[in-house]
């Protein structure tokens, strides 16, 4: 943050994705807006249509809560109100009928934004550039390639300008409306696409947008060997599947056995990850040669079907390709099976996890129990807490709490009997974090500052403490508490 405001005390903070419970109060809401304002319309000869217009409503919102539940392209893009809104607004222009198609929705929602949105706000000559949606979406496409090859998710004003003086001479079209500046000032204002930051740098409003229009890019330049370089690393994800949506059949064969060929310089997970990527493509494609299909699906259909837990462990550090091609949990009826998906799924560093995860919750196995709550660390806390721990049947089983935050929030929830240490944390921390009427079993798994337990005379219901036999051995032991390792 600038000096200025850092000097008094203002604090930068991060928009955080929207959980699964707030996309669906969001799309409520904008409905239930939606409908006030055909409400406060005066009733005239149209009035009949009105009325039919606020029922219809109900019905969109019904489409698209399902639709943004059972679609991944969908949960990928709302996560946050100006993205629910557009998706909102698409949803009730097409009529409750969303492309599902991860392509054709971001084509929709261009189209909507570069080509209708300011005639159907009445906002027909806001400024003097008058350019089509294809020569409006080349130019973005150019800001978009260079934050991708620069890795940057900005580009200060200057260097967006530049980018588009650079372009202009090869686009009559655009050239004759103006030069950098003129251009970047319309592209800012009238595309819904941009955002200005302090007047000093501008980005893209969702990352889904600039990987999106950077794909249109690098397969126009047919930059496709860059794609394989990059392969392995989890922010080119979407630029990748998007570049083999938009590429010719010939150009996609060729990327894809690529992706598929040896790569001595990388770690196995970094292999794994451009073969999964490779098989994640397949879903974006028109048109492929049979024989690419099949080897994609032979040198790919193990890999997300490991059998043991280092195997499932080892497959979650790839990254978050690897949810998109892991079973519905909904759909293994195996407890074993189940608690391999939350072995992989736990591991996975993203909190998009989270929603996989939340469909193994309402399992009975303990295995697969234990294995969600130990997953805990690797999340938001609070997000977790809410979405994961709130939900799993405390019969038999020990929710671990690795530090003060996580004692928090499972304090919040009411407490649970049974309680794993897995943190270095002192006594009177632990007294302030439990619920002392809740505790009956409480397991030591990580070293205490102190050997001395007599503190856990604050637990009245205390009956069983565990305590990993690699640690110290502790001492006055109140009476009535049983020890077992």
């Amino acid at each position: 943050m600038g000096g200025g405001l850092a000097e008094e005390d203002f604090v930068e903070l991060s928009l955080a994705p929207m959980s699964r419970d707030q996309v669906t109060r969001f799309v409520r809401d904008w409905h239930s807006a939606a409908r006030l304002d055909e409400q406060s319309r005066p009733q005239g000869p149209q009035g009949r249509e009105r009325e039919r217009e606020r029922r219809t409503l109900d019905e969109y919102e019904h489409r698209l809560l399902h639709s943004v539940r059972i679609y991944r392209e969908l949960r990928q893009l709302a996560t946050n109100p100006l993205m629910c809104g557009l998706i909102c607004a698409l949803n009730r222009d097409r009529a409750g009928s969303l492309p599902s198609g991860r392509k054709e929705l971001y084509d929709a929602a261009l189209e909507m934004l570069l080509q209708r949105r300011d005639p159907e706000r009445d906002v027909l000559y806001a400024d003097d550039v008058r350019l089509q949606q294809s020569t409006r979406e080349r130019l973005l496409q150019k800001l978009a390639h260079a934050m991708l090859e620069e890795d940057a998710s900005e580009l200060t004003r200057e260097r967006a300008v530049a980018i588009l003086d650079a372009a202009l001479p090869a686009m009559p079209a655009a050239r004759a409306q103006g030069d950098g500046a003129t251009i970047f000032r319309h592209l800012l204002h009238r595309t819904g696409l941009l955002r200005e930051r302090s007047g000093e740098s501008v980005d893209f409003v969702h990352r889904t947008f600039q990987d999106y229009l950077a794909a249109k890019e690098i397969v126009a330049r047919g930059r496709f060997p860059t794609l394989v370089d990059h392969a392995h690393q989890s922010e080119w994800e979407e630029v990748i599947r998007m570049a083999a949506a938009h590429a010719r059949p010939e150009e996609c064969a060729q990327f894809l056995e690529r992706l598929l060929a040896p790569a001595p310089g990388l770690r196995r997970p970094q292999i794994n990850h451009r073969r999964l990527m490779a098989a994640a493509c397949l879903d974006h494609v028109t048109e492929l040669d049979p024989a690419v299909q099949r080897l994609v699906h032979d040198r790919t259909k193990n890999l997300v079907r490991p059998t043991t837990e280092l195997a499932a462990r080892g497959l979650g550090w790839v990254g978050p390709i690897v949810l998109e091609l892991l079973p519905d949990p909904g759909q293994v009826p195996d407890d074993r099976q189940a608690h391999l998906l939350a072995c992989t799924a736990t591991r996975v560093q993203d909190d998009a996890a989270i929603d996989y995860l939340a469909r193994l919750r309402s399992r009975a196995a303990l295995p697969v129990r234990t294995e969600l709550a130990r997953g805990w660390r690797h999340f938001d806390t609070e997000r977790y807490a809410q979405e994961i721990i709130a939900h799993l049947d405390p019969d038999g089983l020990y929710f671990p709490v690795a530090d003060t935050a996580e004692l928090a929030a499972l304090r919040e929830l009411g407490g649970r009997p049974r309680i794993q240490v897995a943190g270095v944390m002192r006594a009177e921390e632990l007294l302030t974090g439990l619920l002392p009427d809740q505790v009956t079993h409480l397991w030591l798994n990580a070293e205490l500052p102190d050997t001395d337990v007599s503190w856990l005379s604050g637990l009245p219901r205390l009956r069983v403490l565990r305590v990993n036999p690699r640690l110290p051995r502790v001492r006055n032991v109140p009476d009535g508490v049983e020890i077992t390792a």
